[in-house]
């Protein structure tokens, strides 16, 4: 006779090296000419603050591109992180942050978000890049980032031809 699995009793196991390994994974893809391809389209003069409620003031009212990125700190590792999400807002930065600083107080309403901020609340860094010219297309440059890095976090925002690819990558 086969023994029934017990999903109270496997909760309650603790977790193995393997459990964490899985839980805190995210998949990097580098690609350099795809990198070098999206810096040339557009200058982008990127600045950070620490992801949280005490930096809202140091993001700028201004439109722009912004990227998170999971930076572990206080290791004994050289100076690291991972891009995990490109996004962009015709609102203002500080808007759009604000945004998610309430999220990830209150609960994101997309999934890898709320995983995001539960995995790596002190380890998030908030990139952004202010766009002065009006005439800029957000989207596109958004879209050239993700091409060129394929973000953790981002679902849908590429082109046709990566938007193809992304299932068979993250497979």
């Amino acid at each position: 006779m086969s023994e029934l699995f017990d999903l109270a009793a496997k909760k309650s196991e603790p977790k193995t090296p393997i459990d964490y390994f899985r839980e805190h994974r995210i998949n990097v893809f580098v690609w350099p000419d795809a990198w070098r391809n999206a810096a040339a389209a557009q200058a982008l003069n990127w600045d950070k603050v620490d992801f949280g409620e005490n930096t809202v003031e140091e993001v700028p009212e201004q439109r722009g591109v912004y990227a998170f990125c999971v930076s572990v700190r206080g290791t004994i590792m050289p100076s690291h992180g991972v891009l995990v999400y490109f996004g962009e807002t015709s609102r203002t930065l500080r808007k759009r942050y604000k945004e998610y600083v309430r999220d990830c107080r209150i609960g994101a309403k997309r999934p890898k978000f709320e995983n995001l901020f539960k995995l790596w609340p002190n380890d998030l860094d908030f990139f952004f890049a202010p766009i002065d010219d009006d005439a800029c297309n957000l989207k596109e440059i958004e879209e050239a980032l993700n091409d060129a890095v394929i973000p953790h976090c981002v679902t849908d925002d590429f082109s046709a031809e990566i938007r193809r690819i992304v299932p068979v990558l993250r497979g």
